[in-house]
């Protein structure tokens, strides 16, 4: 894993990273952005860490739709959870049953959401690559295929790098936009941490993802 190179990568061209950041604030327009990420796990698995160019603007799009779209599909299960729990706290409430009994109702409905929660943010990733990989969206949905490569040491320690590192951008950042409640600051941010984010994190995993 060629961490450094990861970490270096948003920051090797400036005309591309500020173009990224740009496009990543407007909504729809970021499909191109979230292409142009997927694009850096391809170039890094070729063991090419420098931004890659703007063009293919098509392509990008496209990429960046299927890949909301993958996204959308796979946290359903999750969201459906969610409001089935809600729905269950909601129902014993009405029923008068009382705190103690809430809270160890609750604690575990809790428990369960964030393990779903957990294990699709880190399948995901993988299905995003075994569309992006192949060129074809039914990969994504091979559920034995996604999992047969999430499931691996490398898989699991890039998954880990890439996710904790993407935390302590948004972390630092965060602080910083805290300064000013000012909506352009704040959407600014958000991109920032959004595009170089998710540009090393990509890289991180899409380095050694077979």
């Amino acid at each position: 894993m060629h961490y450094s190179e990861a970490l270096k990568r948003p920051f090797t061209d400036f005309r591309k990273l500020i173009l990224g950041i740009l496009l990543t604030i407007v909504p729809i327009v970021n499909f191109f952005a979230l292409g142009y990420v997927l694009e850096c796990a391809r170039t890094a698995n070729r063991q090419r860490f420098k931004l890659p160019e703007w063009d293919q603007w098509g392509e990008k799009f496209v990429n960046g739709f299927f890949m909301v779209v993958i996204g959308f599909v796979y946290f359903i299960p999750a969201a459906v959870y969610a409001v089935l729990a809600f729905g269950t706290v909601i129902i014993n409430v009405l029923e008068g049953k009382g705190i103690e009994q809430l809270i160890a109702s609750s604690a575990g409905l809790v428990i369960i959401g964030v393990i779903i929660l957990l294990i699709t943010a880190y399948v995901f990733p993988s299905a995003i690559l075994s569309f992006g990989f192949s060129k074809k969206l039914g990969k994504a949905f091979n559920i034995n295929l996604v999992f047969k490569r999430a499931f691996t040491a490398r898989y699991f320690k890039a998954w880990i790098v890439g996710a904790l590192t993407y935390l302590v951008i948004a972390l630092a950042l965060g602080g910083i936009k805290g300064l000013s409640p000012a909506f352009a600051i704040q959407q600014v941010g958000n991109a920032i941490i959004s595009f170089v984010g998710g540009t090393i994190f990509y890289t991180v995993i899409g380095e050694d993802y077979k």
